[in-house]
C-alpha cells in the first residue's frame, strides 16, 4: 500500500500520480542523475504544497539565485523576490542608470565571472519583486507565452530599465513592452562609461523558518531515497521522525516556540 511519509495518508485517502524530486527541479538538473523518489512515498497533495514553499526558496536565497545566474546553455528569465535576499556591487552605476540591472554569471576556466546579458528588468512598484527577461529568450516567446505574460503583468506598474548593446536592441525592446502592455516612457538612453575587469559584490541573505523548512525537506527526501533503495521505507513512518515532519509541513507550534531568523 501507497503511504506518504509526509503527512502519513495512504492510497484510500489520496493520490500519488507523480513523482517527488529529493532536490527541488527548479534548482536545475544535476549531473550525473537527478535523483527522484521513485516510489509511492511523498503523495501529489504534498508535492503540490511544497511548491510555493520551493518557490520561496528559488527567489529569496542566493542558493536559488545562482541557480538561474550560472549561464549554462542559454541565459534564463528570473524573479527575485528581495525581501531575504540581496547583494550588491560595485559595478559602474552611471547615477542609478544600472541599478536595476541583474548580473549574470558564466563559468571560465574554473570562475565564475560577469557576463553582460542584454535584458529587460521590471521592479513591481507595489510588491517590490523584480522580473529579469533577457532578450535571447523573451524575443522568441510564442504567441502563448506573451498572452499568458499580458495577463500576468495586467494592471501592474513597473519601474523598467532596458539594458542592451546598441540602439536597434533597445527599440527591440520597446516593442516587446509595447507587446506586452506594459507601460513605458524612455527618460534617456546612457550608455556605460566603462565596463570593469572585475565586479566585486555583497551579499547579504536571512534564513527564516519557511527557507529553513525547504533545506530540512532535501535532506529528508534523501533519507526517503536512500531508505527506498535499500528497501527499509517502513522505517520513515516512525515516531522518531513525527516532529522533523511537522516542521516541514509548517505546523504552529514552530513559530510560537521561538524560531527566529538568522543573518
Amino acid at each position: 500500500m501507497a503511504r506518504c511519509a509526509y503527512c502519513l495518508q495512504d492510497d484510500t485517502k489520496t493520490t500519488f500520480n507523480n513523482r517527488e524530486h529529493v532536490v527541488p527541479q527548479s534548482l536545475g538538473v544535476f549531473t550525473p542523475k537527478t535523483l527522484l523518489i521513485e516510489s509511492d512515498l511523498v503523495c501529489d497533495q504534498c508535492n503540490t504544497r511544497f511548491s510555493g514553499l520551493e518557490t520561496l526558496f528559488i527567489e529569496d536565497t542566493w542558493e536559488g539565485m545562482i541557480s538561474k545566474d550560472v549561464i549554462q546553455d542559454r541565459p534564463r528569465g528570473l524573479e527575485q523576490r528581495g525581501k531575504l535576499f540581496s547583494h550588491t556591487t560595485d559595478f559602474p552605476s552611471n547615477q542609478g542608470v544600472f541599478d536595476k540591472y541583474h548580473h549574470y554569471l558564466e563559468m571560465n576556466e574554473g570562475k565564475l565571472i560577469s557576463k553582460f546579458v542584454p535584458q529587460i528588468s521590471l521592479v513591481d512598484k507595489v510588491s517590490g519583486k523584480k522580473i529579469v527577461h533577457p532578450f535571447s529568450e523573451i524575443a522568441k516567446a510564442s504567441g502563448s507565452k506573451k498572452k499568458k505574460l499580458r495577463a500576468r503583468y495586467k494592471d501592474r506598474k513597473f519601474e523598467v530599465g532596458i539594458y542592451a548593446l546598441h540602439d536597434e536592441q533597445i527599440d527591440e525592446a520597446i516593442k516587446i513592452l509595447q507587446d506586452l502592455q506594459i507601460d513605458y516612457n524612455e527618460i534617456k538612453r546612457e550608455q556605460a562609461k566603462e565596463i570593469p575587469a572585475s565586479v566585486n559584490a555583497e551579499i547579504q541573505g536571512t534564513i527564516n523558518p519557511p527557507i529553513t523548512r525547504v533545506i530540512v525537506k532535501v535532506a529528508f527526501n534523501y533519507l526517503i531515497h536512500a531508505a527506498n533503495e535499500q528497501g527499509s521505507t517502513s522505517e520513515l513512518f516512525g515516531d522518531e521522525f513525527s516532529l522533523l515532519r511537522a516542521f516541514i509541513m509548517g505546523e504552529d507550534k514552530f513559530v510560537t516556540d521561538g524560531l527566529s531568523p538568522v543573518h
